[in-house]
């Protein structure tokens, strides 16, 4: 479940989005049972089926732009380096999250997913 504070965040990062973006990522959450026509409906059936912060913000769509211009409006400055990981850190401990408490660690297909994300010359340093 969602603290209030984690929505309000979350719904800010997920307006940032394109609409197709927004509306794949609600078909994804809602494994495609829940068809969504409006920013607002998609914005709704992600909160509503979120299982956590994390689980929203690690997911591809959602890119370390969206939360790091986010956190920018709101005063928090983190450094523009950081990766798509240390960003939902960042993210979440600005949250005051629980999810923030313990170490992020991905599947085998959402760290691919990440690896794809990043700048070529991001990818050099991990490799």
């Amino acid at each position: 479940m969602l603290t209030v504070r984690e929505k309000e965040g979350i719904m800010s990062i997920l307006r940032r989005i394109p609409d197709q973006d927004l509306r794949s990522v609600a078909e994804t959450m809602t494994n495609k049972m829940i068809r969504v026509e409006t920013t607002d409906e998609a914005i709704n059936a992600v909160l509503s089926y979120a299982e956590s912060a994390l689980d929203v913000l690690k997911r591809r769509k959602i890119k370390k732009d969206y939360m790091f211009q986010y956190l920018h409006d709101c005063g928090h400055i983190i450094s523009p380096t950081l990766d798509k990981i240390e960003t939902i850190q960042a993210t979440l401990a600005f949250w005051e999250s629980k999810d923030a408490q313990g170490q992020i660690t991905l599947t085998e297909e959402e760290d691919a997913m990440m690896y794809e994300e990043m700048q070529p010359a991001d990818r050099k340093s991990v490799v």
